[in-house]
């Protein structure tokens, strides 16, 4: 991924929380030339040693996995909010551009396919994803569904390099990124409106 110095983040509490509030992914591996991807949630979470890890499952049926049998290499790529930024909205003169945050992560996959280690996996996946007093648990209902779980394969990711993007105008001065946060904010859209949230953190 392209990244001018002026963009690069490396703080790893907002990469990690960038990581987790937008948890959709693309998962890119290559089979002789060719990229092969799928479009996955994906959790992220630390072992006991402190080690970082993505956990995902693929649909059985989808041949990706396959090619991911012996220790692969792949690539985890994590949108953020993004927004269209018209330089109408700068003091100084510009150009249209676009805002957002992206974080790229590497590493290598190792397959879960054994039945318990499995329904480990969309247990934790689904206490991730679920939220209140009438959250769904997989641990309610394993014996209703546990027969699906030869349908999927599970896996887990090594975090071996993160390359993470938060392009949010730290190129311009002050006064256009505070213009910038203003429209955002005021926008009916939500992306927007998570952008300027985003941008209102960011170091100046």
């Amino acid at each position: 991924m392209y990244v001018p110095e002026h963009f690069r983040e490396e703080d790893d509490e907002r990469i990690v929380a960038l990581l987790r509030a937008y948890p959709f992914a693309l998962l890119i591996s290559v089979r002789e030339a060719v990229p092969q991807v799928s479009h996955l949630p994906l959790v992220y979470d630390v072992d006991d040693s402190g080690k970082p890890w993505l956990y995902g499952h693929f649909a059985r049926a989808n041949p990706h996995w396959r090619d991911l049998r012996e220790d692969s290499q792949a690539l985890a790529v994590f949108n953020g909010p993004h927004a269209y930024v018209s330089p109408g909205w700068y003091e100084r003169p510009g150009v249209p551009t676009w805002n957002y945050a992206a974080v790229h992560v590497h590493g290598r996959v190792e397959l879960i396919e054994d039945e318990d280690e499995l329904s480990t996996l969309v247990g934790r996946m689904s206490e991730t994803f679920e939220a209140g007093d009438d959250a769904w648990r997989w641990a309610v209902y394993a014996d209703r569904f546990g027969g699906m779980l030869e349908h999927i394969v599970g896996f887990r990711m090594a975090v071996e390099q993160v390359e993470a993007k938060f392009k949010l105008g730290q190129n311009r001065i002050e006064a256009d990124r505070r213009n910038v946060r203003a429209r955002l904010s005021a926008s009916a859209d939500t992306e927007a409106q998570a952008l300027a949230r985003l941008m209102s953190k960011n170091p100046d």
